[in-house]
């Protein structure tokens, strides 16, 4: 939606000069936020553009409900909306003036906002979280109060809890987030959160906070949230019936909150509709033979490193269409919105080039130094050609890399080189495993080992003395 004031326009460079300035001055204070008055007319409130686009819609969507009903909870009315998106943003509402009052007046009137939010009706989208699709849920049950994943459907927030649920203790209860009703709740119900005007209204802030969820975890906010969250409690809890039988779902939402906490992968394998990612190997086959039906790929095998495992972007795929693939343009081959590189794999000669006889091996009975092994091995490595370096001298990067990429006689030798550093690695650490436990005229039988005659004639004194 868009909010657009002409009046305030005019004043945007001013205001973000104000709201750097006050920036500057108190971002190092414990309690500071976001948000100034401005012109003792309007409330300012920066972040980033993302996240003030779902707070306004649905603070937008509750200020319309409130104007008419004059019994309801004051919300402020949004005015204007500046920024670029993907920076920081500027949200202008009206500004609204509260009075303090007693802290039992305080929850009182807040009780009463609780009350109202629960009884609004869906938004025509009718998702949980923000009014609208942009924005993820925001309760206590995540970690920082913000959902891992967007979970925007029912579905999806019932398979993240049963995954949760079966990672910890498959026995321990099923906590439906399904068939319960959704309502509107606070997920920070701080005292700083409300306020009442002089004509006793109760107001409420800090709509970042404010979306649709299941009415367990509506409860869970209240009884399990913060000190003045369980005084409202108090007041709501026959309206609300938070007896004995919303116990179990308390129990269950926190554990899934502490499991939450522990986990390393707080998205659980999931992707944001709640489904199990699925393999790269078969995205990246999906991804070969989705363009004009192409045959299904018989083989994918994906490069990765020994040690961690990990892709090093390379895959080798073994297809019957390999010349209709080839023939696409590169943009019609994507793999997680980044453009496929396809090219004919490069196989090994069989054969070692002319000129490069094969060294006579030496006799398994005489023992042959490294030096002489490794040269004599060298002599087996297939021949280059030594004018590829002035060719590609006045090249670019990019191009002297295809070029080497392209030079077959290259990837062979350097392929031969690092069979051979391996096979010498792999007898290096033979010997080390093999030598030093025996001697020069080899290893001695346990049979003939002399024993210490020493010991012996000390047990006999020590039995003589007993």
């Amino acid at each position: 939606m868009l909010f657009y004031d002409p009046a305030i326009a005019p004043l945007e460079q001013d205001i973000v000069a104000a709201c750097q300035q006050h920036e500057i001055l108190n971002e190092k204070k414990p309690k500071f936020r976001r948000s100034i008055p401005y012109q003792d007319k309007y409330f300012v409130k920066w972040g980033a553009m993302a996240l003030l686009r779902p707070e306004a819609d649905t603070q937008d969507y509750l200020a319309k409900l409130s104007a008419a009903d004059p019994l309801a909870p004051h919300v402020p009315a949004v005015c204007h909306i500046f920024g670029e998106e993907g920076r920081m943003g500027y949200m202008v509402t009206k500004l609204t003036h509260t009075i303090e009052v007693p802290y039992e007046v305080l929850v009182a009137k807040a009780a009463e906002a609780v009350l109202w939010l629960r009884c609004q009706p869906a938004p025509p989208k009718a998702l949980l979280g923000p009014v609208e699709e942009e924005g993820v849920i925001h309760h206590l049950m995540f970690p920082d109060r913000e959902a891992p994943l967007k979970l925007r459907t029912s579905e999806a927030l019932q398979l993240f809890v049963d995954r949760i649920c079966r990672r910890t203790n498959p026995g321990l209860g099923h906590l439906d987030v399904f068939y319960q009703e959704v309502v509107f709740s606070q997920a920070d119900a701080d005292a700083s959160n409300f306020g009442v005007r002089p004509d006793g209204r109760p107001v409420i802030f800090d709509y970042f906070e404010i979306g649709r969820v299941r009415v367990p975890l509506a409860n869970f906010t209240l009884v399990c949230g913060t000190d003045f969250a369980q005084d409202i409690a108090k007041l709501v809890s026959d309206a609300l019936h938070l007896g004995s039988k919303t116990a179990p779902d308390m129990f269950l939402i926190a554990v899934v909150k502490a499991t939450l906490v522990m986990v390393y992968d707080k998205k659980l394998g999931l992707n944001h509709d709640g489904t199990p990612k699925r393999k790269k190997m078969r995205m990246m086959a999906k991804a070969m033979t989705r363009r004009r039906k192409l045959t299904q790929a018989q083989n994918v095998r994906i490069v990765r490193d020994p040690d961690s495992q990990l892709g090093k972007g390379i895959a080798y795929v073994q297809l019957k269409c390999v010349d209709e693939l080839l023939a696409l343009p590169s943009t019609k081959l994507t793999f997680r919105k980044r453009t496929l590189r396809l090219q004919w794999c490069k196989t090994l000669p069989r054969t070692a080039p002319s000129g490069s006889g094969p060294a006579p091996a030496a006799p398994p009975s005489e023992p042959s130094s490294s030096h002489s092994s490794t040269k004599s091995n060298k002599s087996k490595l297939p021949k280059g050609d030594p004018r590829l370096g002035s060719r590609i001298a006045d090249l670019s990067k990019e191009e002297r890399k295809e070029a080497k990429a392209l030079d077959t006689d290259r990837v062979a030798r350097r392929l031969a080189k690092k069979k051979l550093r391996a096979g010498l690695d792999k007898e290096k650490s033979h010997g080390r495993r093999s030598g030093g436990k025996e001697g020069i005229l080899g290893k001695m039988p346990k049979s003939t080992k002399p024993k210490n005659p020493g010991l012996k004639k000390a047990k006999k004194i020590k039995r003589s003395r007993s």
